[in-house]
């Protein structure tokens, strides 16, 4: 029988294969996809955060594997308690955020990335940039999205406040 730390690994693993073609973004809890979407920019996110809040299963082991991860997808995926993050191209704001996430200890995210760029060339990552609440991240986020006037199914984020 496998031990946890071993199943923990290979759930991981999976997040990390090469995305299919049909898919932007795949999330998967405890190694079994979820969630897929063929969408742009932020909006395969704010469409799995929607899932997300209809979707119970005891122990949820969230991870996902999306394409371009900056500060923003990040912020959303930590807002759902996504805890191991894979992405193909990501921006040095996004790592620098979740660096800072996990040093706080309140909590612990497994962030791995394909190829690291200084930043992404998009107003997104200019807005948040400076910004480190994430409660103030997320709502300008949803403005953008036009989603703002759209009542936020989840309130907090799965850790909790986030300081």
């Amino acid at each position: 029988m496998k031990n946890k730390k071993e199943t923990i690994r290979q759930v991981y693993d999976l997040c990390k294969q090469p995305l299919p073609e049909t898919a932007s973004l795949c999330v998967y809890d405890t190694g079994r996809l979820i969630f897929s979407s063929k969408g742009k920019w932020l909006m395969p996110l704010f469409d799995c955060e929607r899932f997300l809040s209809g979707y119970s299963a005891s122990g949820m082991q969230l991870s996902a594997h999306d394409t371009a991860a900056g500060k923003a997808a990040v912020v959303l995926m930590v807002r759902m308690g996504i805890k191991r993050i894979h992405a193909d191209l990501v921006s040095n704001c996004a790592r620098t955020y979740i660096d800072s996430l996990n040093k706080t200890g309140s909590v612990n995210l497994i962030f791995t990335w394909n190829k690291i760029v200084p930043r992404l060339f998009c107003e997104t990552e200019d807005q948040l940039e400076s910004m480190s609440d994430i409660d103030a991240m997320y709502a300008a986020l949803r403005s953008r999205a036009h989603l703002d006037k759209e009542v936020s199914t989840r309130g907090e984020t799965a850790f909790g406040q986030l300081q």
